[in-house]
């Protein structure tokens, strides 16, 4: 059961997988920003709300926030794209 976990954790596969929810993650708050506080009192014209909630910060945040998320998952990544996963199972494990 070892072997097949230290096999399934040095498969190049995963990583992709989980860069993928990450950013999935910080993509959804950002359009749940959007939709709140753009998108909903458009639809309705209702736009003293939408100046009211419209905030440049927070998006200018949420912005910055998404593109170092995003640039640590790249050097993340980057990293353990050069590691190399040789590792040897004791005998008493198997």
């Amino acid at each position: 059961m070892l072997e097949e976990y230290i096999e399934f954790i040095s498969n190049k596969n995963i990583l992709p997988t989980a860069i993928a929810l990450v950013l999935g993650a910080i993509v959804t708050d950002i359009v749940r920003k959007l939709k709140d506080d753009i998108i909903i009192p458009l639809s309705k014209f209702d736009f003293k709300t939408l100046l009211k909630k419209f905030d440049l910060r927070e998006y200018l945040g949420l912005t910055i926030h998404f593109f170092l998320q995003t640039y640590l998952l790249f050097m993340l990544s980057k990293t353990i794209k050069n590691m190399n996963f040789d590792i040897k199972i004791p005998n008493t494990f198997r």
